[in-house]
C-alpha cells in the first residue's frame, strides 16, 4: 500500500497504472473482509483516474464490477441496478466488443430481485446472464457456475424445485473443478443444494399429505351422501355417520395431525362425540362465520346457512374441510375437490353469478 501512495501523484500512463494497482489491491482486500467504505472510496478514486486518463472499456467495467459487489454486500439494491446500467452504457461505447464481466454484473441484480420478492424477474435476469456466460465463457467457467447458482436461487422460491436441483448440481460440479473441498464457494453451493433438496422433500410430503387427506374427505363425503339419501337430510354431526355409514373412523383424522400431532382450528364447532380433524360445514351448530353476502338469517345453524348457499350457488358448496394444509382442502356437495388459499370460495361464486353463470342443479 505504501508503494501505491508514492505512485498516487504520477501522471499519464503511470497514473493509470496506479489506478490498476489500486483496483487490484482493493478487490483482494474486500474479498479478505476489508472495510466496505474504504473499498468504495478506492474504487471511485480508480474510476476518476481512468476517466481523467481517457481509459474506458474493460478497465471501467472492472471498477464498476467491484463497486457493485460492495453495494450488493450492503444490500443497497437501487445502486446495484444503477451501477449495472452504467456498465451497460460503457459497454455500448465499444460496439462489437464482448465484455463477459457485464454478465457477471447481472448476478447481484438477481439477488436484489429475490430480496424484493420479484422472483419471476430474477429468473429472467438469471437466464439471460447464464446464456451470455455460456456463449462467451463456455460451460466450465467459474462465472458460468455462478450463473447456474443464481438461476437456482431464483427458481427455488417459485417452487420450481426440479429445475433448481438440476442447475445447482451443475453449479456445484463446475466449482469443484476450480476449488478444493471445504472451500467457502463449495460450501455455499452445497448449502444451496441442500436447501433445495429439503424444500423438495417438504413439497413431496405436503403433496402426499394432501392426497391422503382428500381420500379421507371423499370417504366422509360418500358417507354423508349415503346418510342424506336414506334420511332425506344432511347429518347434524359427523358422529351421526358412525358406525352405520362410516365404520372406519381413522379417515376422520388428517394425515398431518396423525404425523405431527398438530391440531386443527375448528372454530369452536368440533363434534363432541367423535375425534375429527375436519370441519363439517353442515353441522347443527349455530353459525359462527361471517356472511358477507347476507345469505344467512340471524340464528341460523351452519346447516341452515349452507342449505341456503346450496340454493344460490349449487353443488360447489364445501361440505367437509381441512385446515391443516397450506391451502384449505374441501370436498364440495357435488363431490369435487377444492383448494382455497387466502380468498373465500364464495367470492368466486358470486363473481360467476354476476357474469351470468347459472348455478348447477342439486343432485337428489
Amino acid at each position: 500500500m505504501r508503494a501505491m501512495e508514492l505512485r498516487r501523484n504520477f501522471s499519464g500512463a503511470r497514473r493509470e497504472s496506479y489506478a490498476d494497482s489500486l483496483l487490484e489491491y482493493t478487490a483482494v482486500n474486500m474479498l479478505s473482509g476489508g472495510s466496505l467504505d474504504k473499498t468504495e472510496a478506492n474504487v471511485r478514486e480508480a474510476l476518476t483516474i481512468y476517466r481523467q486518463c481517457g481509459a474506458g472499456g474493460q478497465k471501467i467495467l472492472n471498477a464498476l464490477y467491484v463497486l457493485q459487489l460492495v453495494q450488493s454486500q450492503r444490500h443497497d439494491w437501487t445502486p446495484v441496478e444503477l451501477t449495472l446500467n452504467e456498465a451497460l452504457a460503457e459497454a455500448r461505447r465499444s460496439p462489437g466488443v464482448n465484455f463477459p464481466v457485464v454478465a457477471s454484473m447481472y448476478h447481484p441484480l438477481v439477488t436484489a430481485r429475490i430480496a424484493q420478492s420479484q422472483y419471476a424477474e430474477a429468473e429472467k435476469i438469471a437466464r439471460d446472464a447464464l446464456a451470455i456466460h455460456l456463449k462467451l465463457q463456455g460451460s466450465d467457467d467459474i462465472e458460468t457456475g455462478w450463473g447456474y447458482y443464481h438461476l437456482g436461487e431464483a427458481l427455488r422460491p417459485q417452487h420450481k424445485l426440479t429445475e433448481a436441483l438440476a442447475v445447482e448440481n451443475i453449479a456445484l460440479a463446475i466449482m469443484r473443478k476450480w476449488f478444493p473441498p471445504g472451500h467457502s464457494t463449495i460450501a455455499l453451493m452445497e448449502s444451496a443444494l441442500a436447501s433445495t433438496q429439503a424444500a423438495t422433500e417438504v413439497e413431496l410430503q405436503q403433496a402426499a399429505d394432501e392426497e391422503l387427506c382428500f381420500k379421507n374427505l371423499q370417504k366422509i363425503h360418500a358417507a354423508i351422501m349415503a346418510y342424506r339419501k336414506e334420511h332425506k337430510k344432511m347429518p347434524d354431526w359427523l358422529s351421526d355417520l358412525v358406525p352405520a355409514y362410516l365404520s372406519d373412523t381413522n379417515c376422520l383424522i388428517c394425515p398431518v395431525e396423525a404425523r405431527t400431532g398438530k391440531k386443527p382450528d375448528l372454530s369452536g364447532i368440533a363434534d363432541n362425540k367423535v375425534l375429527s380433524s375436519y370441519l363439517y360445514e353442515f353441522s347443527a351448530h349455530p353459525n359462527v362465520f361471517p356472511d358477507p353476502y347476507g345469505i344467512a338469517a340471524p340464528g341460523d345453524t351452519m346447516q341452515a346457512w349452507k342449505e341456503k348457499q346450496l340454493a344460490r350457488y349449487g353443488p360447489i358448496v364445501p361440505v367437509v374441510r381441512c385446515r391443516l394444509h397450506a391451502q384449505a382442502l374441501s370436498i364440495t356437495f357435488g363431490g369435487e375437490r377444492m383448494k382455497t388459499g387466502g380468498g373465500r370460495w364464495e367470492d368466486d361464486a358470486e363473481k360467476s353469478l354476476r357474469e351470468g353463470a347459472k348455478a348447477a342443479p342439486i343432485p337428489p
